[in-house]
């Protein structure tokens, strides 16, 4: 009856100024629908709908399934361009229907993941969808996908632009003539900022204190971008408040080996760490164009967040010295649209705030999976 019109093209959306269908919050999208029939057709009405949400999935009985578990709505619009009690006829000649609609500015970015595991996975996706309602008969619909994007400067808050350092210490066993003792080594981290923009070097400053003959065999920084998700089982939002109980997360390690046989092996061949010695040493540590931008505050269900890990071997020590600094990523700091900061509430400031204290503690994951092929 529709000659296919519907389901090959029929509804356009206006792609941006780089020919693709990936859109700002807060934009204006415009777009028209278009169709001739065969012959004419009754129909109650042409509606617009346009949508976006998350969606969860976690792993059924059945070995190597999945099942849809949650998902939340961020968009939820509808457009009618024409709509009758009664079924109007609608003639064999060329129909076109224009719309347009504002996206709303709180929106979390586009997120899709393949599935890595038949455990979990999880996305966030937005579309446009035109639905003919043809009465005692199928509707017709036509789809169409399109990508949400943030370019908010959310890194430039005044909150991620305060210097950090952060200490992590431990006693490791040595031994004094016959006897054995343990001494302190104290590494403390520095940064002069927290928030960052894609392309830009993060200045690292490294300070360590040394109580007794240990040496540093190994300094390995990289750059960590998680995807955090509720995971099964639970069933009330998660709130700005406290960190969630049972999340699941994937994390994705970028290529961010540092030091590695560079200036860490140079320090194996000078005896700077004598007792009670001191050391500085100072690295600066490139972000990707490839990574994607910190999302954590415009979805209840599914984050992203970013942390610089840095693990440290010392002679002495079976086990490295660990630490964790949580930054927040932005997106290029140059792009036309990326001018002005957004506007975030006291709560979310509490919340981000709680989050660059602690991050997202580990003890609080459910599972943790490891997908280093996720770019």
């Amino acid at each position: 009856m529709f000659d296919k019109f519907f389901d090959n093209g029929m509804l356009t959306l206006k792609p941006n100024s780089d020919g693709q269908y990936v859109y700002c919050a807060g934009d204006l999208i415009k777009g028209s629908i278009d169709f001739t029939l065969s012959s004419p057709v009754k129909c109650r009405s042409l509606t617009v709908y346009i949508a976006g949400k998350s969606k969860i999935y976690g792993p059924k009985k059945k070995k190597n399934s999945t099942e849809h578990i949650r998902h939340e709505n961020y968009l939820d619009k509808k457009i009618v361009l024409f709509a009758n009690m009664d079924p109007v006829e609608l003639s064999t000649e060329p129909h076109h229907y224009d719309f347009e609609f504002y996206l709303p500015l709180k929106l979390p970015q586009t997120c899709k993941t393949r599935a890595m595991t038949f455990d979990n996975s999880f996305n966030i996706s937005y579309y446009c969808k035109a639905v003919i309602d043809v009465p005692w008969g199928k509707d017709l619909v036509s789809k169409k996908e399109f990508e949400v994007k943030r370019l908010d400067l959310m890194h430039m808050l005044p909150m991620f632009q305060s210097p950090t350092s952060k200490v992590t210490e431990e006693k490791i066993s040595g031994f004094c003539g016959c006897c054995s003792e343990e001494k302190l080594f104290k590494m403390t981290v520095q940064l002069p900022r927290t928030g960052y923009a894609i392309g830009q070097t993060i200045p690292m400053k490294f300070s360590f204190e040394n109580q007794g003959n240990y040496q540093i065999k190994m300094i390995e920084v990289k750059l960590k971008q998680s995807e955090v998700f509720m995971y099964p089982g639970t069933l009330s939002p998660l709130h700005h408040e406290e960190l969630p109980e049972n999340l699941a997360r994937i994390k994705k390690q970028l290529d961010q080996i540092v030091m590695k046989n560079t200036k860490v092996m140079t320090l194996n061949r000078v005896p700077i760490f004598n007792d009670n010695a001191t050391f500085e040493l100072e690295y600066e540590l490139d972000i990707p164009q490839s990574v994607a931008i910190s999302d954590l505050i415009y979805s209840q269900t599914i984050k992203r967040a970013h942390e610089i890990s840095i693990n440290v071997s010392v002679s002495g020590k079976s086990n490295k010295l660990k630490l964790r600094i949580p930054i927040i990523i932005g997106p290029i700091s140059s792009y036309e649209k990326g001018d002005e900061l957004p506007d975030v509430s006291s709560k979310d400031i509490e919340y981000l705030n709680k989050y660059l204290q602690k991050g997202f503690v580990k003890s609080s994951w459910a599972k943790s999976f490891v997908a280093s092929d996720y770019f």
